[in-house]
């Protein structure tokens, strides 16, 4: 981090296409993959290349970090091998960042009841051929058709395409000004701890005016990716909490298997860092939700339709692709959970005090991401939901063989790689500390492109 500057604060520059008619731009040159008998340089990728999906024994395509530097040193040995921009980062402290989030009280929710701070580390890069999708899942990324003179021509084409590589990294951090002797040093948080964390689009992007999910606007088809802190839309961004599959389960009694290793497991479950088994769960608190209206979290989406004494009606819409997807409606008594994927339908955990099983494990699930009822407000006509995703196997492929998504138990697809409003997002690392109980923590970072 950069010294704070004690200089007072100036004008911003002006318009630089008023300045004699020139744009200063920034070019960013990035490395194409190795090619025999060309002069073209090793994996462009950040992360460690070496590491494998702990499963298949294959290459992921979007490499995880095993050296905790090489996220913030430029020079460090899990770095982007070419040109890496780093900007300066965002800085969220209540004492200090005096902007529209604090006035609603979002930053002061950060690490509650501990007065904290967070940073997001934002750095970019770029790859003429990102590998996103290894489709024969061979492990190497395989381009069809020969662009130069003694490139090999691949019976099967991965998914790649020239990338613009934008990374966050979410940090704790301890709650004094910038410019305190010592400064501000990363902390951590117990498991149901809370920092500030995008959610979803943005009312007017998933909304008609009359408040129907669009699926059919021009608007609606334009894809901005994530864009709003605020789940329910009622104006007041929305802290997020972090969960693991135990603390999930202390809360909601509903034991649910995210990564179907038949496990109910805490942030880490071996305790060691940046190895590919943490798995973390992200949700928003208890929100009262109106009969016609919604909460979303990542990629989906739950729309109350009907509420009862005991029970609600919910319409899930899946939100990763560029218009949503609607699964059929799912009823919920008190107690209950929905597990949801790309794919419909939605999968219910009856409650045990419902008569069900109160678990998924005898289920692979269907998704990582849930929406739990924890009560009914007949009068005001409400339901109380509290919506998540899971979100980890920072070291899965995406492919199991020729065309086939990686399920296996432990590490699916589905937890590292997820979709909102048509953008991409890889989680590539999830640091904790003692294994993610009681002392623990978190810092996360999710790798996306443009």
């Amino acid at each position: 981090m950069a010294p704070a500057s004690a200089a007072p604060p100036q004008s911003p520059p002006a318009d630089p296409t008023a300045q004699n008619g020139v744009a200063h731009t920034l070019r960013i040159y990035g490395t194409g993959w190795d090619r025999p008998n060309l002069p073209i340089e090793g994996d462009p990728r950040a992360g460690d290349t070496t590491a494998t999906d702990p499963v298949l024994g294959t290459l992921p395509e979007d490499p995880p970090y095993t050296d905790t530097m090489s996220v913030f040193d430029p020079e460090g040995v899990q770095a982007p091998s070419r040109d890496l921009v780093t900007f300066n980062p965002a800085w969220m402290y209540e004492g200090a960042t005096r902007d529209e989030n604090w006035a609603k009280g979002l930053y002061q929710k950060i690490l509650t009841p501990i007065n904290a701070s967070e940073k997001v580390w934002f750095r970019m890069w770029y790859e003429p051929e990102h590998w996103d999708k290894d489709l024969n899942g061979n492990g190497i990324l395989d381009i069809a058709s020969p662009r130069w003179e003694f490139e090999p021509t691949m019976p099967v084409t991965d998914i790649w395409y020239p990338a613009l590589m934008q990374e966050f990294t979410y940090l704790l951090m301890e709650g004094k000004q910038l410019t305190a002797e010592p400064p501000p040093m990363p902390t951590w948080g117990n498991v149901g701890t809370s920092f500030v964390f995008p959610v979803g689009m943005k009312s007017e992007d998933l909304f008609t005016p009359n408040g129907a999910v669009d699926m059919t606007s021009a608007n609606a088809q334009f894809g901005y990716g994530l864009t709003s802190l605020d789940g329910d839309f009622d104006g007041i961004p929305d802290i997020v909490h972090v969960e693991s599959e135990r603390s999930l389960y202390a809360l909601t009694s509903i034991a649910a298997d995210f990564d179907g290793d038949g496990l109910i497991s805490r942030l880490d479950r071996d305790a060691t860092v940046l190895n590919g088994t943490e798995l973390a769960v992200l949700r928003l608190g208890a929100t009262p939700v109106e009969r016609g209206r919604g909460v979303q979290f990542l990629d989906h989406l739950a729309m109350v339709e009907q509420v009862s004494d005991n029970g609600v009606q919910l319409g899930i819409y899946y939100t990763g692709d560029l218009t949503p997807r609607p699964f059929p409606s799912v009823t919920l008594q008190i107690g209950d959970m929905v597990l949801a994927g790309s794919q419909g339908p939605a999968q219910l955990i009856r409650a045990v005090r419902n008569g069900g099983p109160g678990t998924n494990m005898t289920r692979f699930p269907t998704g990582p991401w849930f929406v739990y009822l924890q009560g009914v407000d007949r009068d005001e006509n409400q339901a109380i939901l509290i919506v998540g995703r899971a979100v980890g196997a920072t070291h899965s492929a995406m492919e199991d063989g020729m065309y086939r998504e990686d399920r296996r138990p432990g590490d699916p697809w589905f937890l590292k790689r997820f979709y909102v409003d048509g953008h991409e997002y890889n989680v590539v690392a999830i640091m904790t500390r003692n294994g993610g109980i009681t002392p623990g923590g978190l810092s996360g970072l999710s790798r996306t492109w443009t």
